[in-house]
């Protein structure tokens, strides 16, 4: 697992030579960090090439992208939000990914219907956002489900979702 850690760092770094990875910038987590707007697209990005089997800087990534659950075959924005939004809420990556899922009692409610609709409306926030702002570190895609169905449906939406799901 290190060592896919240690490929995908390296990939990030041929895609976005910006982005370094040294002793001193070790995150407190060592799992692959999402800090910015920037990161999330270009980590949808990197999906996107290699489920059109593309390599980055002479790498293939399926192993790595295999190392961060449920990606594997997301082939747009869209099917990236998707899979953090319908994962199982006992699974984690430890990274903000983890801040896109919905509490699983909330997604058997909600209409799939709607819930495709809430989806691509957030994909469209996300991709609309510039790439420096820094992710919400309090982000809650639940409030964002709650704030979405007001909006679309005159006031009517969901309750009694516990905090920090």
């Amino acid at each position: 697992m290190k060592d896919n850690k240690g490929r995908l760092f390296e990939i990030m770094g041929a895609i976005n030579p910006g982005f370094q990875q040294t002793k001193q910038q070790t995150p407190e987590n060592p799992d692959f960090q999402l800090k910015t707007y920037g990161d999330l697209k270009r980590i949808v990005n990197v999906i996107k090439l290699q489920q059109k089997g593309k390599k980055i800087a002479g790498i293939g990534f399926d192993a790595i992208l295999g190392s961060i659950p449920f990606l594997g075959t997301a082939k747009t924005a869209y099917d990236v939000y998707k899979a953090a939004f319908t994962k199982p809420d006992s699974k984690k990556t430890n990274t903000w990914l983890d801040k896109l899922d919905v509490d699983d009692e909330v997604s058997a409610i909600v209409d799939d219907k709607v819930e495709n609709g809430f989806l691509q409306a957030m994909s469209d926030i996300f991709n609309r956002e510039p790439d420096d702002k820094t992710l919400e570190p309090d982000f809650d895609m639940n409030q964002k489900m709650v704030e979405y169905l007001a909006g679309k449906y005159d006031n009517r939406t969901i309750s009694g979702i516990p905090s920090g799901v």
